[in-house]
């Protein structure tokens, strides 16, 4: 599939809201739980430090799942051990919705960024590794390249709560890509000039 066959399954009217504040009236509405919400400016992406408690909590949460078994799955088999990842990545932007007079604040749950954070601390350590997850998130979501958007969901017993579960990021159609062909064309929204 290409860019612009991706983006238009993507980016249909009932995917994509003008705001969070437009997502969270679906969601009170009728249970929207997922939308991307394309923002008007980010204003930083950062990571913060997670509290001793979160470490010891996930700990728990680990050991509990590991000691139990599947039905169907071999008795010897290994189970793929997981890294706590003492940070968490964040991002503050402005909706493209002249209804919204808020910067959110959103954390960033996207797996690929987890897992490049988990290399990036395996091979240059922590300083180096948030430096350049967060240059890499910059770059992916470069309004001047991109047309940016964060798939925002919220979880059962937070429903007004979202965070950005995932990050799409085609590039933009305007010319201002550095990409020729096919997947330098993307769909273009109303009102998403």
């Amino acid at each position: 599939m290409d860019g612009l066959e991706r983006s238009k399954w993507i980016l249909r009217d009932a995917s994509v809201f003008k705001s969070v504040e437009a997502l969270r009236a679906a969601q009170a509405e009728h249970g929207a739980s997922l939308g991307l919400v394309r923002p008007k400016e980010i204003n930083r992406i950062y990571c913060k430090k997670r509290p001793d408690s979160d470490r010891k909590e996930w700990e728990e949460h680990r050991a509990e799942a590991l000691s139990q078994k599947e039905l169907y799955v071999d008795a010897e088999t290994e189970t793929k051990d997981l890294a706590f990842m003492p940070v968490q990545y964040r991002a503050c932007f402005r909706c493209d919705d002249a209804a919204c007079h808020t910067e959110h604040d959103v954390s960033i749950l996207d797996w690929g960024i987890y897992a490049l954070s988990r290399r990036q601390f395996a091979a240059r350590g922590a300083a180096l590794a948030e430096r350049d997850v967060i240059s890499k998130i910059e770059e992916m979501m470069d309004a001047s390249k991109r047309q940016p958007y964060f798939f925002l969901g919220n979880t059962k017993p937070h429903p007004q709560s979202f965070m950005a579960v995932g990050l799409y990021y085609p590039p933009c159609s305007d010319g201002h890509s550095k990409k020729k062909g096919p997947e330098a064309a993307t769909l273009k929204l109303p009102g998403f000039d």
